[in-house]
């Protein structure tokens, strides 16, 4: 197995799930689409070339099927807070005012949570 080809695969699944989350949740971004899609593309070769990488990828099931032209079948639950957290200090770090308050996190989860 090759891990430099796992270690990216894993990185391109969480960003994904994290802008993603960030996107489809909060309506909110910091990458540009084209970047986004670049991405996707990128993850979508490798797991075709390398399925016993991507096998043993961190978010496997998540990506069973992945469709790269669109994030939002994407099971990116498990991802709100990470997100709510890189966009809350992507703003801080770049003095925007712009935040994702914590009781909409919550709010978000229990709402995808109930289904």
């Amino acid at each position: 197995m090759n891990e430099k080809v796992l270690e990216l695969i894993n990185r391109r699944e969480r960003q994904l799930l994290v802008h993603a989350a960030l996107y489809y949740e909060f309506g909110k971004n910091i990458i540009s689409d084209d970047q986004y899609d670049e991405w996707s593309f990128e993850l979508k070769d490798l797991i075709d070339n390398n399925p016993k990488e991507f096998e043993n990828s961190a978010e496997h099931d998540a990506f069973l099927n992945f469709d790269p032209s669109s994030g939002y079948y994407l099971h990116f639950t498990n991802y709100i807070d990470r997100a709510a957290c890189l966009y809350n200090d992507y703003c801080r770090t770049n003095n925007i005012h712009d935040r994702i308050q914590m009781e909409d996190i919550k709010d978000h989860i229990k709402r995808i949570k109930k289904g």
